[in-house]
């Protein structure tokens, strides 16, 4: 016979996320436009409840009720009859009040034993039918949660009957995204000074709430270089995830010089941190490179200027509180 829905039950679950103030779509279309369905909520959905409030009762695998008069009840038998130990008059109840207290006990003990007969007998999927107010139907579309709660972070599936025969869809897990960035980290503090030709590795790090999904990318001078590189790494620990971007470049050029920016979204949240990377063409500071020359306050002093020293000198000029940072370049002509 033919398959009622589209999208036929299977192995595999469809993930669909719950977004805050937007109506959430199970897509378990049918073949039929005068079809109907429901929707399933799976008992196997977790510690979820079966439906929105708290569980009348705790769960275990075998209670058993005790009442004061020492009346043990197994919450699966009806009460027909039970003996207490409570010790009687043998010519008849001592006071008015005993009686009345030792009803109260059983009646209560029986009214326990009946709420989880009950329970137990409706252990099973909790179904929803539409009423086309908060949950619509739409044969082309399936169901649509108008305000969707947290009843619904679980796994649902539709189901139908054609001819007596009970058909189900596939099954959709709800997923709540979280977008919470809690920190984002470098693996330096200070503007890289780094030797043209060394390598160059940034890791940016962010640090989010669990279920949390962060998309981190990098921006920098030499992005088009086909040699540069990055790669992406997830850590979940107990409280939070850890999401780490390493950016490589295996060659400085010149032309890698300059500002580079870290940008991890998550959601409507974004944050970024910047870190500006100088490249050193001669292999070291120009005060450390000659006996000759020394730092003088903020100015470089050559002493007894040779044709060697000639070439292009570069000032980095920062402001440290503020990451304010600009490159200054002097060409030193020796005749």
């Amino acid at each position: 016979s033919q398959q009622p829905f589209v999208e036929q039950e299977g192995p595999a679950l469809d993930v669909l996320y719950l977004m805050e103030k937007q109506p959430l779509v199970f897509p378990c279309r049918v073949t039929h436009p005068n079809l109907t369905a429901s929707l399933v909520k799976g008992q196997d959905a977790g510690s979820a409840p079966l439906a929105p409030g708290p569980e009348p009762f705790p769960k275990s695998d075998s209670p058993l009720l005790v009442v004061s008069s020492g009346c043990q009840l197994p919450p699966t038998d009806v009460l027909t009859s039970c003996s207490s130990s409570v010790p009687f008059d043998p010519g008849g109840w001592r006071t008015l009040a005993q009686a009345l207290a030792l009803a109260l006990v059983l009646a209560l003990a029986l009214s326990l034993v009946l709420v989880l007969v009950q329970a137990l007998v409706l252990n099973g999927d909790y179904s929803l039918d539409p009423d086309q107010r908060q949950i619509i139907w739409n044969s082309k579309r399936g169901f649509t949660i108008k305000s969707p709660t947290f009843f619904y972070i679980s796994v649902f599936f539709c189901q139908t009957r054609v001819n007596n025969v009970t058909y189900k869809s596939r099954s959709y897990l709800v997923h709540r995204p979280v977008n919470n960035i809690r920190d984002v980290k470098l693996n330096v503090s200070e503007p890289v000074k780094a030797l043209k030709g060394q390598r160059l590795v940034l890791n940016c790090t962010a640090i989010a709430d669990l279920n949390s999904r962060a998309n981190i990318s990098w921006d920098y001078p030499g992005k088009n270089n086909p040699t540069s590189s990055t790669y992406k790494r997830l850590f979940k620990h107990p409280t939070h995830i850890l999401f780490y971007n390493v950016l490589t470049i295996p060659k400085l050029q010149r032309s890698d010089r300059g500002l580079y920016k870290c940008s991890v979204s998550s959601g409507d949240k974004f944050k970024q941190r910047n870190i500006s990377v100088t490249v050193l063409k001669d292999g070291m500071l120009a005060a450390e490179q000659c006996s000759r020359y020394r730092m003088d306050g903020n100015s470089l002093v050559i002493r007894d200027v040779a044709e060697e020293d000639a070439g292009k000198y570069t000032v980095l000029a920062r402001i440290k509180e503020h990451g304010l940072t600009r490159n200054l370049t002097l060409t030193l002509v020796v005749n």
